[in-house]
């Protein structure tokens, strides 16, 4: 058809324009990206048409895609998603308002390099002290500590591998730095997934009557069920979560409000102080201090969604939003003043450079100033 025609054509123009059209062409991941124009889709539809008159010569060479504009005016609105995205993104279409120095005003950035996002980077300290750097290390068995081998393995993860019968007091931590992931296979078959800016405390091989760990940070857990040995948590020495065999996460870090323990699967025991409460799937304690309050229908997604390479903003306030970027892309946010008290809905991958984040919350007010790797919000 011609439009179909005039679409390939569009993407033919440059490598960019290719990279687009496949990422739109991906429904899962056309889903996440929208999801954040969910509440301002009618706003941006208002804001393109009002815009097209608007450009100017050299806006219009520097954003080739404009003219096939026509195909929302001729009623092809299965194109309607695919020109949403391009000026979330902010890769082709370029949209002005009426005040240039409002919207220059409103996304600044003094550098030329953008920001990546995080990627597999943790250190694994032994326990004589020594560090291995793992996103350096290739993969292979990388350690061995008595009779339990360290085996790296591809996309960020190690495995422990303890013969039957290892008897060790050893003790292992995995540390992620602002910025960096990884995944680890415990002695027992546990998995952790183990988010930016968090650390890991094991024994390399799983003796006596429970099986315990410590963490700090952010982690996932898939807990190999064991009857005989249940599974202790120990959150920084502010809580304990008491397991038998069961999904959940934990999100214990110092810069956010409470300490929150997310249960997906089976069942977990939280303790702080002297109280104690027990979590069924689908809930979640917020712990603050010694105190512990039960969310009895938790938003079990936006809990995970870091470890399914998603950032959920799903009622989050701007500086809940912030912390996460901090983490992820190893910068500094600056407030000038107040935050805003606004709740924010949508989700967006982790894979998106800074400057694409910050161009789609561009698009929902947020106005800001990128200066090295400190973000200003104005």
């Amino acid at each position: 058809s011609d439009e179909s025609r005039e679409l390939e054509e569009w993407a033919a123009a440059s490598s960019a324009n290719r990279a687009l059209l496949q990422r739109i062409s991906d429904p899962d991941q056309l889903g996440a990206d929208l999801s954040l124009l969910e509440e301002s889709r009618s706003n941006i539809f208002a804001r393109l048409q009002a815009g097209i008159p608007e450009l100017e010569e050299e806006q219009m060479k520097q954003a080739p895609v404009v003219h096939r504009i026509h195909f929302l005016r001729r009623g092809f609105m299965k194109y309607a998603a695919a020109i949403l995205l391009l000026i979330a993104v902010g890769s082709v279409i370029w949209i002005t308002t009426n005040k240039k120095e409002e919207k220059t005003d409103q996304r600044t950035a003094t550098s030329n390099t953008d920001i990546l996002p995080g990627g597999n980077r943790a250190s694994l300290t032994l326990a004589d002290g020594s560090v291995i750097l793992l996103d350096s290390t290739t993969n292979g068995t990388i350690a061995q500590q008595g009779n339990t081998s360290i085996e790296k393995l591809g996309n960020g993860q190690i495995r422990y591998n303890s013969v039957h019968g290892a008897n060790t007091t050893m003790n292992n931590t995995m540390r992620t730095p602002r910025g960096g992931q990884f995944q680890l296979t415990l002695p027992d078959g546990t998995r952790v997934w183990l988010n930016a800016a968090s650390s890991l405390t094991y024994p390399v091989a799983f003796t006596g009557v429970e099986r315990k760990v410590t963490v700090t940070g952010e982690a996932y857990f898939e807990i190999a069920r064991d009857a005989r040995r249940p599974f202790l948590v120990d959150i920084d020495g502010k809580s304990l979560v008491h397991v038998l065999g069961t999904s959940f996460n934990v999100n214990a870090y110092d810069n956010e409000q409470s300490i929150n323990t997310t249960l997906l699967d089976g069942s977990i025991q939280v303790k702080a102080s002297t109280q104690t409460v027990l979590l069924k799937p689908g809930q979640q304690s917020m712990q603050t201090g010694g105190n512990i309050t039960i969310d009895q229908h938790a938003d079990t997604d936006r809990a995970i969604a870091w470890k399914n390479g998603k950032f959920d903003f799903n009622g989050l306030s701007l500086p809940a939003i912030m912390r996460q970027l901090e983490r992820w892309y190893d910068i500094d946010v600056q407030f000038n003043g107040p935050p805003s008290k606004e709740v924010f809905k949508g989700r967006l991958t982790r894979d998106l450079t800074l400057s694409q984040v910050l161009d789609i919350l561009g698009n929902m007010e947020v106005r800001y100033r990128l200066e090295g790797r400190t973000l200003i919000l104005l």
